[in-house]
């Protein structure tokens, strides 16, 4: 077959393969996370993915269509951004490419399964056509996106920021580290009482005043914890910081009050913070405490609350290991009142306290600041919705459950309306 013509006849799949875009995207994104470990992180990066995914084959389908003429081709936008993102973060470029071959080769099945309803004459001889123009936008993509990762875990790495990161990281790793060094250099002492916590700022603060949010944020934690050293702070993204804090014994984080501070000093963030802990094994579980809140915040998807302790949610930080199970558990115990709207959200907030309160409606309006009758009126609607009864002992735990998944995983393992 000719070159020119096999190329019409490629792009003729590829204008097949258009209208199965969307559902293709979902799938290869589900089952990337599935087979790369590396690249299932936070929602953030999740969101990058998904971007990159997306970007990628709007940008292989129109290469396609057009002809095979890379000269003014180069990786979409959101596909350099993700490879620089990974490189802040440590995931091996490796992982990276190995999602390219994954979608790679998934395209490819998505291709043969429409090209004997798109080409005229013999399938199989469009088949070396296809395979070698895909091949060719996929190493040219892969190229651009591995030198893009490579520059980028240069700077990174050359960076303050990125000395710091791999003291930390050999630290954390719990890999043969020399304490003493990695303590002077790192400006901090093991034998100490450490508190972590994850920052990043809010979706509307812009790149450049990162740096300057993220500063004034950490000023106003060290205030609220009464600290005399200066925390070390390691950034873990271009918009995201690890932070240590060493405090003294009996101290804690009031979320609330925390909150109404950083809100009072313009410091538009998130805040997930891990409990004091004690000497170096303290200092990686606080850090992992942390990492688990944030993972619960990014789940739920919701601003608020501003800041969020491990003591709050340390039960759902293992519910949302598996928010499969979850969601369903969810679903089995509360039935419509797992409904995500500001209906069914008032409701589980009073039947929570309720339940909390071993059934009183006199403790719940005195905690909801409700009159008793608005109370039972709640509690009766929320009775009828829910699937479990709540005043069952044999069932009750299961809704108090569900109803704190519910509170702090928000849509996650909600149903939609």
């Amino acid at each position: 077959m000719e070159v020119s013509e096999a190329s019409v006849q490629v792009a003729e799949v590829a204008r097949r393969l258009r209208p199965l875009r969307e559902p293709f995207i979902r799938d290869l994104f589900d089952l990337t996370l599935v087979e790369i470990a590396e690249l299932d992180h936070d929602e953030r990066l999740r969101g990058l993915l998904e971007a990159s995914i997306t970007e990628n084959i709007v940008t292989a389908l129109n290469y396609l269509e057009r002809g095979p003429e890379p000269g003014d081709l180069d990786a979409p936008t959101a596909a350099l951004a993700y490879a620089r993102i990974l490189a802040q973060r440590g995931v091996p470029l490796s992982a990276l490419i190995r999602a390219y071959r994954l979608g790679h080769t998934r395209f490819l099945d998505a291709a043969l399964a429409v090209l004997p309803d798109a080409v005229t004459g013999e399938p199989m001889a469009v088949v070396p056509h296809l395979v070698r123009q895909s091949a060719d936008y996929l190493d040219l993509v892969c190229d651009r996106v591995g030198r893009a990762w490579e520059a980028e875990r240069e700077r990174w790495t050359a960076s303050g920021f990125g000395v710091r990161r791999q003291w930390v990281d050999q630290v954390l790793a719990d890999r043969q580290v020399d304490l003493d060094r990695a303590a002077e250099a790192l400006g901090l002492r093991f034998d100490a009482l450490h508190l972590a916590v994850e920052l990043w700022p809010t979706d509307d603060v812009a790149d450049g005043d990162v740096d300057r949010v993220v500063q004034a944020s950490c000023d106003v934690v060290a205030r609220h914890l009464g600290v005399r050293r200066d925390p070390l702070v390691v950034r873990t993204d271009d918009r995201e910081v690890a932070a240590w804090f060493e405090v003294a014994d009996g101290v804690h984080v009031d979320p609330r009050a925390l909150a109404t501070e950083l809100v009072a000093a313009g410091s538009p963030v998130q805040v997930a913070c891990g409990r004091p802990e004690h000497g170096v094994e303290g200092f990686r579980r606080s850090h992992r405490q942390a990492r688990r809140v944030k993972l619960v915040r990014a789940a739920s998807g919701r601003s608020e609350p501003a800041v969020t302790t491990y003591a709050e949610v340390a039960a759902v930080t293992v519910l949302a290991e598996d928010l499969d199970a979850t969601r369903a558990l969810v679903l089995r115990a509360l039935g419509s009142l797992a409904e995500d709207s500001d209906r069914a959200q008032m409701l589980r907030g009073t039947l929570r306290e309720f339940v909390l309160r071993h059934g009183s409606f006199a403790a719940t309006a005195a905690a909801t600041n409700l009159h008793r009758n608005s109370v039972q009126y709640r509690v009766q609607q929320a009775k009828d919705l829910c699937a479990l009864d709540p005043t069952d002992p044999a069932t009750a735990f299961d809704v108090l459950v569900a109803l704190e998944a519910a509170r702090w995983l928000g849509r996650a393992v909600l149903t939609r309306p």
